[in-house]
C-alpha cells in the first residue's frame, strides 16, 4: 500500500513540476517577446553588416496570418552576434504593399530590411 502512494506522490510532483516548467517557459517566451518588441521600436541601430569576406544573406517568406508576427524573428536575426550581410523578406504582391505593411516591418525597413513582392 506504502509503495502505491509513493508512486502516487511521486507522479504528482513530477506534474507539478512539468507544470511549472511550461509556465516558466512561457514567461521566459513572453519576455523574449516584449523585450524584441521594444527593440523594434526604439532601436536605430543598423540590423545588418559584418565583416566577413563572404556575403551572408538571410532570405523568409510570409503570409498575411503571420505578417503580424513576422518582426519577432527578423528582430531576433538582427540581434544575433554575427549579422547577416542582407536580410530580405519576400511578400506576396497581391497580398501586400507599401501601404499594407505594420509599422514594425517599417521601422525594420530603416535599419537594413530588404522587402520584396513578388507577383503571383
Amino acid at each position: 500500500m506504502k509503495f502505491i502512494f509513493d508512486r502516487r506522490k511521486t507522479a504528482r510532483r513530477h506534474r507539478r513540476r512539468l507544470e511549472e516548467s511550461k509556465q516558466l517557459s512561457l514567461y521566459r517566451a513572453v519576455q523574449l517577446c516584449i523585450t524584441l518588441e521594444e527593440r523594434t521600436i526604439t532601436s536605430r541601430e543598423q540590423g545588418v553588416g559584418n565583416d566577413l569576406t563572404d556575403e551572408v544573406i538571410v532570405s523568409l517568406t510570409t503570409h498575411s496570418h503571420r505578417i503580424d508576427n513576422v518582426y519577432l524573428c527578423i528582430e531576433s536575426l538582427m540581434r544575433q552576434t554575427l549579422k547577416a550581410d542582407r536580410i530580405i523578406l519576400n511578400l506576396d504582391a497581391s497580398q501586400f504593399d507599401e501601404s499594407t505593411l505594420p509599422d514594425t516591418l517599417k521601422r525594420l525597413q530603416q535599419r537594413g530590411l530588404e522587402i520584396y513582392y513578388a507577383p503571383r
